[in-house]
């Protein structure tokens, strides 16, 4: 019994070390991108014959996308991983 109970909560500890490493990534990848843009912004501006200020609002309407969206997905396939378990 004792060791059962280690064991899971062995297996938790590995699930939570895995599930921060993942978010820690994510976090990561939205991060640099938001950086690259933010780097190259004055040529998106001329590529696509808006103001500066405009192409910045583009970069805005992404970190909205990715504040709401990321957390809705992760629900979603929390919810998926749930009902197949």
């Amino acid at each position: 019994m004792k060791t059962e109970r280690l064991s899971r909560k062995a297996t938790y500890k590995t699930k939570a070390v895995f599930i921060l490493l993942v978010f820690s990534l994510m976090n990561f990848a939205i991060e640099m991108t938001a950086s690259v843009f933010n780097g190259i912004l004055d040529r998106i501006a001329i590529s696509l014959d808006v103001s500066i200020a405009q192409a910045g609002l583009l970069n805005s309407m992404y970190f909205y996308g990715a504040a709401l969206g990321v957390p809705i997905t992760l629900i979603v396939f929390r919810k998926k991983a749930l009902a197949s378990s």
